[in-house]
C-alpha cells in the first residue's frame, strides 16, 4: 500500500510539471505568449530600407556600390543581394569590405533610390547608397573584408542567367553596424570585373 501511495504521488507531481511547462510555451495562453510577441515585433518592425543600383562595372574597379551611415541614426545592414552579367558566363570573387572613413567622390557616383517598407516610416534619407561606375578617386580606410563571396556572372548574349547571391547578416549575431556618415559598406571588385561586366547590388538595412 505504502509503494502504491508513493506512485500516486509521483505520477501526480509529474503531472503537475507537464502542466507547468505547457503553460510557459507562447503558443498556449499564457503570460510568456504577450512577452514572445513583444520580442519578435520589436525586433522585426523596425524602420527598414532598401536601395537598388545596377551598372557597367568599371575595367579599373574598386568599390563598385556602397551603404554609409547616418548622423542621426545607427544603420544597420541586414542584408546584401548581388547579381551579374557579363559577355560569357563566369565566377567570380565579389568581396564586402567595411571602411571607417569615406571614400572620395567620384564623377561617376550616382546616388541609389531609398524605399521604405513600411509607408509610415519617413524617407530613406538618413544612410547615403551609391553606385560608382566609375572607381572613387580615393578609397576609404578598410577595416577589414567581411565576405569574400563566388558569384556567377550570367551570359546576356545567350540569355544564360543564375540566381543572385544573397548575404544575410544579423541572424544569429550582429548585423552590419555603421556609426556615423563616414563608416560605410562597400561592394567591391578589385579591378577584375569580366569582359562586359554590369552589376546589380541591393542594401537592406534597419535605422534606429
Amino acid at each position: 500500500m505504502k509503494f502504491k501511495t508513493l506512485l500516486i504521488s509521483a505520477i501526480s507531481a509529474l503531472i503537475a510539471s507537464v502542466l507547468v511547462v505547457g503553460a510557459q510555451v507562447p503558443s498556449i495562453n499564457s503570460t510568456l505568449n504577450s512577452v514572445f510577441t513583444l520580442t519578435y515585433d520589436n525586433s522585426t518592425m523596425k524602420p527598414t530600407y532598401s536601395a537598388t543600383g545596377t551598372g557597367p562595372v568599371a575595367t579599373n574597379s574598386t568599390d563598385v556600390c556602397s551603404l554609409a551611415g547616418s548622423a542621426s541614426k545607427t544603420i544597420k545592414v541586414r542584408r546584401i543581394i548581388l547579381s551579374a552579367s557579363a559577355t560569357a558566363v563566369v565566377t567570380d570573387p565579389v568581396a564586402i569590405l567595411k571602411r571607417s572613413t569615406a571614400n572620395a567622390a567620384s564623377s561617376g557616383a550616382s546616388v541609389m533610390w531609398q524605399v521604405p517598407y513600411d509607408s509610415s516610416n519617413s524617407a530613406g534619407t538618413s544612410a547615403l547608397a551609391e553606385f560608382h561606375s566609375v572607381a572613387p578617386q580615393t578609397l576609404g580606410t578598410l577595416v577589414g573584408m567581411i565576405a569574400d563571396p563566388y558569384i556567377t556572372f550570367s551570359n546576356y548574349t545567350t540569355g544564360i542567367s543564375n540566381g543572385p547571391a544573397r548575404l544575410y547578416y544579423g541572424e544569429f549575431g550582429s548585423p552590419i553596424v555603421l556609426r556615423g556618415v563616414t563608416q560605410l559598406v562597400a561592394v567591391n571588385h578589385n579591378a577584375s570585373a569580366p569582359a562586359g561586366a554590369f552589376l546589380t547590388c541591393t542594401f537592406e538595412w534597419t535605422e534606429e
